[in-house]
């Protein structure tokens, strides 16, 4: 990235709420109602681990998964759901697998959820006629999406008819059933559908990485596999470091032209055909109409991410040598990050804003984002 040019104002505070209605990540959904796990009313149900398969939960990162997300059937209550002894287990211990060897309840699961009286929250409205359940885990569970994930629910008490889930008929040996507190049970075909949120682990980027905690015009790569010579960004024109950063300091701009303001990396742009990363964040941009931009390489193709103009107030555009991309409602005058994922396997370019999947965007070519110099 020859350029970093975030021209936004962070000097204040601004705080929003709303609860997201569907998980970030989830399975492809499903159509068939079942009573495993949700439905504990038949003894035989009160217990069952389920599998997932790498890939299964489409476009999952690796991280901290903080939200458990089950998707409900329509003659599921839409209220709050009681259960007793309510446990939830995860664990990835079979490594690869992408269904169970036996019937013998799997053992060594990490416990992530655990209440002698457990009160779930309300049903979320999931369009098209089904909703997500939101369970917030106590613990959260450490995953790694190479692997497959095991999770074990269990209670044995709670709603009785009408607590139905929605499952996939995958005709293979994904999920055992059986009594509360029991080491062996029965097969029963694919698992339920499920959804994650992931509070990330926040490893430090790999190529370029700026806090802007600092002062003067030095900004120090805090990356750890930084490319040579881009240990230290520098600040030219009036942009500024200072406070009002989402943790710690910001980049403070100008609303002038990025000939003039800008960072530069000193990093000849490399992304190449691999896949990657890029994410940031923003505030302050109130009022502006002329195109403001947050990074790019004039000699990567114009490979570059700006706000106004053919972006439309309010919303980001990721463009140059790649079919759009836009993140919409991310620059605005309240805080949020704002984070671009290009797949590489996948051929597709994922947009996130706080985190939550906002858009997928087919690249019908691969990409190959490289510049001449800084």
């Amino acid at each position: 990235m020859k350029k970093l040019l975030l021209l936004l104002l962070l000097a204040f505070v601004c705080i929003q709420t709303s609860q997201a209605q569907t998980p970030p990540f989830s399975t492809s959904l499903g159509s068939i109602a079942n009573t495993v796990p949700l439905n504990s009313g038949n003894p035989a149900f009160e217990k069952s681990q389920q599998l997932f398969a790498p890939g299964e939960i489409v476009g999952v990162q690796n991280g901290l998964i903080d939200t458990l997300w089950i998707r409900c059937a329509t003659n599921r209550p839409a209220g709050a759901g009681a259960y007793t002894n309510f446990s939830i287990k995860m664990g990835q211990n079979v490594g690869t697998a992408t269904a169970f060897a036996n019937t013998n309840m799997l053992s060594g699961l990490t416990t992530v959820l655990s209440s002698p009286s457990f009160t779930t929250l309300p049903v979320l409205t999931a369009a098209p006629n089904n909703g997500w359940l939101p369970i917030p885990l106590q613990t959260p569970f450490t995953y790694d999406n190479t692997k497959s994930l095991i999770i074990e629910i269990q209670s044995n008490g709670g709603l009785p008819a009408n607590g139905t889930n929605i499952f996939r008929g995958i005709a293979v040996n994904r999920r055992i059933f059986g009594n509360f507190g029991a080491s062996f049970g029965t097969f029963a075909a694919g698992p339920i559908d499920i959804g994650l949120s992931i509070a990330n682990l926040a490893p430090t980027p790999e190529l370029l990485h700026y806090k802007f905690d600092g002062a003067g015009a030095s900004v120090p790569n805090l990356a750890s596999n930084p490319p040579v010579g881009t240990a230290t960004a520098t600040i030219t024109g009036g942009q500024t470091q200072g406070p009002g950063g989402k943790s710690g300091g910001a980049l403070i701009g100008t609303g002038v032209t990025s000939t003039t303001d800008f960072v530069n990396t000193n990093w000849n742009t490399a992304l190449g055909t691999k896949s990657w990363t890029i994410s940031f964040w923003s505030a302050g941009n109130v009022g502006s109409t002329g195109t403001s931009y947050a990074f790019g390489d004039n000699t990567a193709g114009s490979f570059r991410c700006f706000t106004n103009g053919v972006a439309g107030a309010n919303n980001w555009l990721l463009r140059g040598g790649l079919i759009d991309v836009n993140i919409n409602g991310g620059a605005v005058g309240c805080a949020h990050v704002n984070t671009f994922v290009y797949d590489s396997t996948a051929g597709v370019i994922r947009g996130y804003l706080d985190g939550v999947l906002k858009t997928t965007i087919t690249q019908t070519t691969p990409l190959n984002i490289n510049g001449t110099g800084p």
